[in-house]
């Protein structure tokens, strides 16, 4: 079994965190927040900075946690607009940062919950979110194929305020998008 912990639930000063990480024999450092930055958002010396305190307590990066996609409604974005293209390069950053740590794995969210998402017998009418489930599908399969190109893997958290609140409606993303590249992060504390 390979035991391991998000790194700022100890601190936000990775040093600290990786320390007492050893101490208790953990051996896997999930990475989200360093100092006052979010992964992704650092520069090329303080990525390479986190690589020698990694190396250093030898320790290995098991993912690159940024909420990508996290508590964007649906119904506000779509393929072109801003806020999806923000996002797409924060994921491009965390893949950058992910490899430089030797990391094949990014997190991210599924977007903001919609209530109903299928339905039938009349459900389907009048309470169902038309198309939420597809226009999910579509936007994942631009973060996939990225990830695809950039031989990671992209896992995909569930949370009971996003899109994939199950392992069921994981699994559905997954066949559909037919990536070996995309896997389920399942988070039962949610």
């Amino acid at each position: 079994m390979k035991l391991g912990v998000i790194t700022d639930g100890i601190s936000r000063n990775l040093e600290y965190a990786l320390t007492l990480m050893k101490q208790s024999g953990l051996e896997h450092a999930e990475l989200q927040f360093i100092d006052e930055f979010e992964v992704g958002d650092m520069n090329d010396q303080q990525v390479s900075k986190v690589k020698n305190l990694v190396d250093h307590h030898e320790v290995k990066v098991s993912c690159i946690s940024r909420h990508i996609f996290g508590g964007l409604p649906l119904k506000n974005v779509d393929l072109n607009s801003d806020n999806y293209k923000d996002q797409i390069d924060a994921l491009k950053r965390c893949i950058k940062m992910a490899k430089a740590l030797n990391c094949d794995t990014v997190r991210t969210m599924s977007f903001s919950k919609e209530m109903i998402i299928f339905g039938s017998h009349g459900a389907d009418v009048w309470n169902v979110s038309t198309g939420a489930w597809e226009k999910l599908v579509a936007l994942m399969a631009g973060a996939v194929e990225i990830a695809e190109k950039e031989n990671i893997t992209l896992v995909v958290e569930t949370g009971n305020n996003a899109m994939i609140t199950s392992a069921w409606l994981a699994r559905k993303l997954i066949d559909e998008l037919g990536s070996k590249h995309l896997k389920l992060l399942w988070d039962p504390l949610q």
